[in-house]
């Protein structure tokens, strides 16, 4: 099965732990490749 992640917030809290989860099922269905992923990156810190 192919699948996409979608991520929330780059580097958030809840984004690194709902990756470790994603990544916790991954390990254990061999079945599932992921082909492409992305995630919202937090602009409110960039310096223009």
């Amino acid at each position: 099965m192919k699948i996409v992640e979608l991520q929330g917030t780059e580097g958030s809290a809840p984004a690194i732990e709902r990756r470790q989860g994603f990544e916790e099922v991954l390990s254990q269905n061999m079945e599932i490749r992921v082909i492409a992923h992305t995630a919202k990156r937090d602009i409110s810190t960039r310096k223009y």
